[in-house]
C-alpha cells in the first residue's frame, strides 16, 4: 500500500499493514516521516527543537511529545551561531549521560543549499556517516535558495528532506 499514490475507501477500510514505528507517539512523528515547527521569528523555535531533541535522545516524554526509546539526532543550525546556542544546550541538557550527549551532534555553521547537487550530495554523505534517527533543520529558510512561496519549488526541497 505504501508505494502507491491512490487508495479508495474500500482499500484503506482494508488495509491491515502497520505504520512505521513512532518516534514520537501519538502519529506526531513517525519514522521516515517529516515533522515541521513553524512560527514567526523569535517564539521559541530553536529552544524548542533543542529542548526536543534532549527528549528524544534521551527517550524521556517532554511536554506533549510522547517519547518511548532514545534516538540519535542531527540539529543542523544556520542561526545563533556556536557561544549563545552553547549557553542553551548546557542548560538544556543537564542531567543526561556522556552517551546520550554523543547522540546528537550539532553542526552551528550549516550553509548547505538542499537544491544544489553538490551540497545536497555532501550533506547525503555527512549523513550517513552520523546515521540519525531523527534530522532536524534549523530554520529551512537557510538550507535552499527557492521561493518558499512557489510550491512547485519547495516541492523540490521537501521531496530531498
Amino acid at each position: 500500500m505504501k508505494d502507491r499514490y491512490y487508495w479508495t475507501f474500500l482499500d484503506i477500510v482494508k488495509d491491515t499493514s502497520e505504520p512505521p514505528p513512532a518516534i514520537i507517539e501519538d502519529g506526531i512523528l513517525l519514522d521516515e516521516t517529516l515533522l515541521l515547527i513553524i512560527g514567526p521569528p523569535k517564539v521559541g523555535k530553536t529552544f524548542l527543537a533543542f529542548n526536543l531533541a534532549t527528549a528524544l535522545v534521551s527517550g524521556r516524554s517532554f511536554a506533549c511529545f510522547k517519547i518511548r526509546s532514545e534516538h540519535k539526532v542531527v540539529i543542523l543550525s544556520a542561526e545563533g551561531g556556536y557561544f549563545p546556542n552553547r549557553k542553551r544546550i548546557r542548560r538544556i541538557t543537564k542531567g543526561l549521560t556522556k552517551e546520550q550527549l554523543h547522540n546528537v551532534s550539532y553542526c552551528s555553521n550549516a550553509r548547505a543549499k538542499l537544491d544544489d547537487e553538490e551540497d545536497y550530495e555532501k550533506l547525503l554523505e555527512e549523513l550517513e556517516w552520523i546515521s540519525p534517527d531523527v534530522l532536524m533543520i534549523d530554520p529551512l529558510i537557510r538550507f535552499h535558495s527557492v521561493d518558499e512561496n512557489s510550491s512547485s519549488s519547495m516541492a523540490g526541497v521537501l521531496g530531498k528532506i
